[in-house]
């Protein structure tokens, strides 16, 4: 259900979208000449500068919003398809790219951005699909920003490790943390402990990690922290 309501999305945020585009490219041109207008003295409506300031901001808010849209129905068609895994392309990825990509592209807020500490360094490549990986990592900011904000403290540090078989990638927040009740279970399909949830995302990273030869685990520590491990086969 979830796929099919996602497909059906697609037209209508299309049409936004490519709406929004012109209006943005046109409001320029009618705020001059509407001061053109008034400095001829012609007679028009008189719009609160105030106003026909706010309008490109709030044009290019609603781009935002239609992107931030497209990007979740993205999530959701690769986490309820499992055959996207299998037949996924593989290439040679850089960690850091994918890193990087994910933090450009999810639609982050100004405080937002101010949890997030990304360590960049140690970069590593792996055999995989980059977007499959930037999709793990979207689930993972996902869900700790909304850790860190339900706990009211906090932040996200993300960082690199080398080692001699594997490689990692460590995605730790230090909100609220996670029960060790529930922790086993985190990965398996259909198990949320949020309000909103489905219980898909884990899943989906796990899976990933694993058609990759790889693996995510969690660690942590209820009410400090919870850490996720990705693990990458080292390339020869």
């Amino acid at each position: 259900m979830g796929a099919s309501i996602a497909h059906e999305m697609r037209t209508p945020l299309s049409s936004v979208g490519s709406g929004i585009k012109g209006v943005i490219k046109q409001i320029p041109l009618l705020i001059d000449s509407y001061k053109i207008a008034q400095a001829k003295k012609i007679d028009v409506p008189y719009i609160n500068p105030v106003h026909y300031q706010l309008l490109l901001p709030a044009c290019h808010n609603i781009e935002a919003e239609v992107q931030a849209a497209f990007l979740f129905i993205d999530m959701l068609l690769m986490k309820v398809n499992p055959s996207a895994l299998a037949s996924s392309p593989t290439a040679v990825c850089s960690i850091a790219h994918c890193v990087d990509e994910m933090l450009e592209r999810y639609p982050l807020d100004e405080k937002e951005k101010q949890l997030v500490h990304w360590q960049k360094t140690k970069d590593f490549q792996f055999l995989g699909n980059d977007m499959l990986i930037i999709h793990v990592l979207f689930n993972l900011l996902k869900n700790a920003i909304y850790y860190v904000k339900s706990a009211g403290k906090g932040n996200i540090q993300i960082w690199l490790r080398r080692d001699k078989d594997y490689n990692y990638l460590h995605f730790k927040d230090t909100g609220a943390g996670i029960s060790p009740k529930i922790l086993s279970h985190i990965f398996d399909q259909f198990f949320s402990r949020t309000q909103h949830g489905a219980g898909v995302g884990l899943a989906f990273c796990k899976s990933a990690m694993l058609n990759i030869g790889g693996d995510i685990v969690c660690r942590s520590e209820e009410g400090g922290y919870a850490e996720f491990i990705l693990k990458f086969p080292v390339l020869e």
